[in-house]
Protein backbone atom coordinates (compact mmCIF):
# COMPACT_ATOMS: atom_id res chain seq x y z
CA UNK A 1 0.00 0.00 0.00
CA UNK A 2 1.28 3.80 -0.92
CA UNK A 3 0.22 6.89 1.16
CA UNK A 4 -0.60 9.31 -1.36
CA UNK A 5 2.58 11.55 -1.12
CA UNK A 6 0.41 14.99 -0.82
CA UNK A 7 -1.39 13.57 1.93
CA UNK A 8 0.66 12.22 4.07
CA UNK A 9 2.28 15.63 3.49
CA UNK A 10 -0.81 17.78 4.33
CA UNK A 11 -1.46 15.76 7.84
CA UNK A 12 2.53 16.16 8.35
CA UNK A 13 2.39 19.69 7.88
CA UNK A 14 -1.07 20.02 10.13
CA UNK A 15 0.90 18.29 13.10
CA UNK A 16 3.91 20.52 12.55
CA UNK A 17 1.54 23.53 13.18
CA UNK A 18 0.11 21.93 16.22
CA UNK A 19 0.86 22.37 19.68
CA UNK A 20 -1.97 20.44 21.35
CA UNK A 21 -3.64 17.61 19.94
CA UNK A 22 -6.36 15.85 19.94
CA UNK A 23 -6.75 12.09 18.71
CA UNK A 24 -10.24 10.26 18.90
CA UNK A 25 -10.91 6.76 18.52
CA UNK A 26 -14.98 5.44 18.13
CA UNK A 27 -16.99 4.66 20.86
CA UNK A 28 -16.93 0.88 22.46
CA UNK A 29 -13.70 0.60 21.13
CA UNK A 30 -11.32 -2.22 19.65
CA UNK A 31 -8.02 -2.51 19.30
CA UNK A 32 -7.24 -1.23 16.14
CA UNK A 33 -8.63 2.15 17.08
CA UNK A 34 -6.43 1.70 20.74
CA UNK A 35 -3.60 0.87 18.88
CA UNK A 36 -3.64 3.28 16.07
CA UNK A 37 -4.43 6.14 18.59
CA UNK A 38 -1.86 5.37 21.11
CA UNK A 39 0.95 4.88 18.11
CA UNK A 40 0.32 8.22 16.90
CA UNK A 41 -0.03 9.92 20.12
CA UNK A 42 3.52 8.06 21.11
CA UNK A 43 4.95 9.77 17.80
CA UNK A 44 3.63 13.34 18.76
CA UNK A 45 4.85 13.28 22.16
CA UNK A 46 8.29 12.68 21.17
CA UNK A 47 7.90 15.39 18.79
CA UNK A 48 7.39 17.76 22.08
CA UNK A 49 3.48 17.85 21.27
CA UNK A 50 0.97 18.21 23.70
CA UNK A 51 -1.14 15.05 22.56
CA UNK A 52 -4.18 13.03 24.44
CA UNK A 53 -6.35 10.12 23.76
CA UNK A 54 -10.16 10.53 23.89
CA UNK A 55 -12.82 7.78 23.71
CA UNK A 56 -16.30 7.93 25.06
CA UNK A 57 -16.06 4.71 26.13
CA UNK A 58 -13.46 2.86 27.97
CA UNK A 59 -11.40 0.27 26.55
CA UNK A 60 -12.31 -3.32 27.50
CA UNK A 61 -10.40 -5.87 29.73
CA UNK A 62 -8.44 -7.51 26.48
CA UNK A 63 -8.00 -4.17 24.59
CA UNK A 64 -6.32 -3.10 28.26
CA UNK A 65 -3.32 -5.24 27.32
CA UNK A 66 -1.74 -2.59 24.59
CA UNK A 67 0.03 -0.26 26.54
CA UNK A 68 -1.11 2.74 27.89
CA UNK A 69 -4.63 1.91 26.80
CA UNK A 70 -5.67 3.04 30.15
CA UNK A 71 -4.76 7.20 29.61
CA UNK A 72 -8.05 7.61 27.20
CA UNK A 73 -10.31 10.65 28.51
CA UNK A 74 -14.18 11.13 27.51
CA UNK A 75 -14.46 14.38 29.20
CA UNK A 76 -12.26 17.37 27.08
CA UNK A 77 -12.26 21.06 26.46
CA UNK A 78 -11.98 21.47 22.42
CA UNK A 79 -10.85 25.02 22.96
CA UNK A 80 -7.89 23.57 24.24
CA UNK A 81 -6.74 21.85 20.95
CA UNK A 82 -5.11 23.04 17.97
CA UNK A 83 -5.91 19.78 15.46
CA UNK A 84 -8.24 16.72 15.84
CA UNK A 85 -7.61 13.23 14.99
CA UNK A 86 -10.21 10.99 14.39
CA UNK A 87 -8.92 7.08 13.89
CA UNK A 88 -10.87 3.84 12.84
CA UNK A 89 -14.02 5.88 12.76
CA UNK A 90 -15.95 5.38 9.43
CA UNK A 91 -18.45 8.74 10.29
CA UNK A 92 -18.20 10.84 13.28
CA UNK A 93 -21.26 10.02 14.90
CA UNK A 94 -18.89 6.55 15.72
CA UNK A 95 -17.25 9.26 18.19
CA UNK A 96 -19.90 9.88 20.01
CA UNK A 97 -18.47 13.88 20.32
CA UNK A 98 -21.36 15.04 18.13
CA UNK A 99 -20.65 18.66 18.47
CA UNK A 100 -16.71 17.91 17.55
CA UNK A 101 -17.38 18.85 13.43
CA UNK A 102 -19.38 22.26 14.72
CA UNK A 103 -16.60 23.46 16.83
CA UNK A 104 -13.93 22.89 14.44
CA UNK A 105 -15.92 24.73 11.49
CA UNK A 106 -16.68 27.02 13.97
CA UNK A 107 -12.97 27.78 15.20
CA UNK A 108 -11.13 27.02 11.29
CA UNK A 109 -9.36 23.94 12.91
CA UNK A 110 -8.19 20.85 10.93
CA UNK A 111 -9.61 17.55 12.10
CA UNK A 112 -7.97 14.51 10.51
CA UNK A 113 -9.62 11.39 9.46
CA UNK A 114 -7.56 8.05 8.92
CA UNK A 115 -9.79 5.58 8.28
CA UNK A 116 -9.71 2.15 6.40
CA UNK A 117 -13.77 1.68 6.31
CA UNK A 118 -14.72 1.46 2.44
CA UNK A 119 -18.11 3.51 4.10
CA UNK A 120 -16.36 6.19 5.01
CA UNK A 121 -17.82 9.42 4.67
CA UNK A 122 -14.78 12.06 4.05
CA UNK A 123 -16.27 14.07 7.11
CA UNK A 124 -12.50 15.14 7.77
CA UNK A 125 -10.97 18.62 6.57
CA UNK A 126 -7.87 16.12 5.83
CA UNK A 127 -9.20 12.65 5.02
CA UNK A 128 -7.18 9.18 4.31
CA UNK A 129 -9.26 6.64 3.61
CA UNK A 130 -7.55 3.36 2.51
CA UNK A 131 -10.33 0.70 2.12
CA UNK A 132 -7.68 -2.03 0.62
CA UNK A 133 -6.39 -1.57 4.54
CA UNK A 134 -7.05 -4.84 6.29
CA UNK A 135 -6.87 -2.10 9.48
CA UNK A 136 -5.97 1.39 10.65
CA UNK A 137 -3.23 0.15 12.38
CA UNK A 138 -1.76 -0.83 8.68
CA UNK A 139 -2.17 2.43 7.69
CA UNK A 140 -0.54 4.31 10.24
CA UNK A 141 2.46 1.95 9.80
CA UNK A 142 2.58 3.27 6.24
CA UNK A 143 2.25 6.97 6.89
CA UNK A 144 5.07 6.32 9.63
CA UNK A 145 7.02 5.02 6.51
CA UNK A 146 6.35 7.82 4.15
CA UNK A 147 7.35 9.92 6.74
CA UNK A 148 10.67 8.09 7.46
CA UNK A 149 10.12 7.73 11.00
CA UNK A 150 11.91 4.18 12.44
CA UNK A 151 9.66 1.80 14.05
CA UNK A 152 9.93 1.32 18.14
CA UNK A 153 9.06 -1.88 20.20
CA UNK A 154 6.29 0.30 21.71
CA UNK A 155 5.40 1.51 18.15
CA UNK A 156 5.47 -2.02 16.38
CA UNK A 157 3.56 -3.23 19.61
CA UNK A 158 0.59 -0.85 19.20
CA UNK A 159 0.59 -1.44 15.50
CA UNK A 160 0.47 -4.95 15.59
CA UNK A 161 -2.69 -4.88 17.99
CA UNK A 162 -4.63 -3.55 15.83
CA UNK A 163 -4.01 -6.24 13.19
Amino acid sequence: MNIPEETASNILSATRKAQSILIISHKHPDADTVGSNIALRHYFQTQNKQVKSACIDNPTQLITLIPESGTFISIFDPNEFDLFIAVDCGAINQTGFLSLPKHVNAKGKELINIDHHISNDSYGTINLIEPTAASTTEIIYYLFKAWGIEYTPFLATCLLAGL
